[in-house]
């Protein structure tokens, strides 16, 4: 199951899965995704936030 893969392997399947538009949907902007994953749940959100890549083209 998916909580049992280590931290870093989840890590680099976000960040590898947001940097290929193919898996974005076209209605998702590639710029909130990692909010949206944040969303998921608190131990998500507690990964997510500590992924610096994912936020490197958050706009504002």
């Amino acid at each position: 199951p998916f909580h049992r893969l280590p931290l870093e392997i989840i890590a680099e399947i976000f960040v590898l899965c947001l940097s290929n538009s193919e898996y974005v949907f076209n209605s998702i902007k590639k710029d909130i995704a990692p909010l949206l994953l944040c969303n998921v749940s608190s131990s998500w959100r507690s990964l997510v936030l500590g992924i610096p890549r994912l936020w490197n083209k958050l706009s504002i």
